[in-house]
């Protein structure tokens, strides 16, 4: 599979026929060879479906009258593209049916599962919306259930995805319908039994994510209503900077101290075909964007490199994640309490997204514990570069821009320390 393009339309690029009608120009002005569509609800539409939902879970009669409001919407957006006797309202209308007659015949309250079959609605009958569309613009695609694609388990609301099954799946399809395009869904999928399951709220970033790797695409696109990554809400901080270029790690410390960039999941199935990732904005198309990237981490996992303070009685080891997941209360507490049960003196720690930084007393040997090598393994962690410890620090640059950092001056007996710690939002 090669020069493949994935492309991912969030809630706020396909919430109106104006934005529908955005995603078919900005097709047309970036041409691709191949490409997959990966599409998510309408603006607001999976939390009014969850109103639905609760509503009839409440055994409230009201639901139904809220359920026609979201499809009164849909029905809406369609009559400003699409001529009064086109197909799309047919299929609009059937879709709604369904989940309708599911609510009205389930015969079981199992709150997960119910909420799986009825939330999938949004991402179903807004990409069956945008595949219609483009059609009717010229730029043939084909529209495919994610479903029959992307394989889970029964984990309703956080669905956990077989990617070997899911990739010979997508193969199938490919090589069913003779497209350059296709049109599909973030978010959802279904077990093997074919039951609709969702993959967690902000789970079509990863579904995106997982397309773009089971195509071993060029690039992955994200189209938001900001143009890049930037270190702040430039909404709200005057001195906000647009990062052109950063990490995979980096992305998921921004995630982490709050920056809206991805979701946590998503890297791993960029990274692990360092696959590049754009963030641009669908508003502003003309602007770059930012790219975020693959860098070598210098992974080591058979040992700890230690580096020395100003005294071979203090040292700081430092471990990051693997798979770019964030680190697991449960790892920090198992590692601090092994420290604890062997007399190995803690001064500072230091835990971001994926990182774990430890100064403390020096042990003999550590890097050849048999404890630590369990907990590297256990815990999926590896030992990553510290830098140099310097006795001061104000500013850090990345990407070619300057950022501010954390510093941490350690005191203990007979001196005291300073050590860099990776940038943090």
């Amino acid at each position: 599979m090669v020069n493949w393009e994935v492309n991912k339309f969030g809630g706020s690029s396909v919430r109106d026929a104006k934005r529908l009608m955005n995603v078919a120009f900005l097709m047309e002005k970036f041409p691709s060879d191949q490409r997959m569509i990966v599409v998510s609800a309408m603006g607001k539409t999976t939390s009014a479906l969850e109103d639905v939902l609760e509503t009839f879970l409440d055994g409230d009669d009201h639901y139904l009258e809220l359920f026609e409001q979201v499809r009164q919407y849909h029905l809406m957006v369609a009559e400003q593209l699409f001529q009064k006797n086109d197909t799309v309202f047919h299929k609009i209308h059937a879709l709604f049916d369904q989940t309708l007659s599911f609510m009205q015949h389930v015969p079981v309250h199992h709150h997960d599962y119910i909420y799986d079959q009825v939330v999938v609605l949004g991402e179903l009958v807004s990409s069956r919306i945008l595949s219609d569309f483009l059609n009717a613009r010229g730029i043939h695609n084909q529209w495919l259930d994610v479903r029959r694609i992307i394989t889970t388990n029964n984990d309703y609301r956080s669905a956990k995805v077989d990617l070997r099954l899911s990739k010979e799946n997508l193969q199938k399809a490919l090589d069913k319908y003779n497209y350059s395009c296709f049109v599909t869904q973030g978010f959802i999928g279904a077990s093997e039994e074919g039951i609709s399951t969702t993959l967690g709220r902000e789970g079509s970033d990863y579904s995106a994510a997982l397309f773009a790797n089971m195509l071993q695409a060029n690039k992955l696109t994200f189209w938001k209503d900001v143009d890049g990554i930037w270190s702040k809400d430039p909404n709200i901080f005057e001195d906000a900077v647009q990062l052109p270029e950063v990490s995979f790690r980096e992305a998921v410390e921004f995630t982490y101290y709050g920056a809206k960039v991805l979701h946590s999941k998503t890297i791993q199935p960029l990274a692990d075909l360092n696959i590049e990732l754009n963030v641009r904005s669908f508003l502003s198309p003309e602007k770059i964007g930012s790219k975020i990237v693959h860098k070598k981490e210098n992974a080591v996992t058979t040992s700890l490199h230690i580096m020395e303070a100003q005294t071979n009685d203090i040292i700081a080891t430092q471990l990051e994640t693997k798979d770019y997941s964030y680190i697991a209360l449960g790892s920090l507490i198992e590692i601090l309490e092994q420290f604890d049960r062997l007399g190995i003196n803690i001064l500072q720690v230091s835990r971001s997204a994926t990182t774990l930084t430890i100064v403390h007393q020096n042990i003999k040997g550590l890097s050849e514990q048999h404890w630590m090598k369990n907990i590297l393994e256990d815990h999926n962690l590896y030992q990553s570069e510290l830098g140099h410890l310097v006795s001061q620090i104000s500013t850090q640059n990345i990407s070619g821009k300057v950022l501010p950092f954390t510093n941490f001056d350690v005191q203990y007996e007979g001196g005291s320390i300073k050590f860099q710690q990776e940038v943090k939002f």
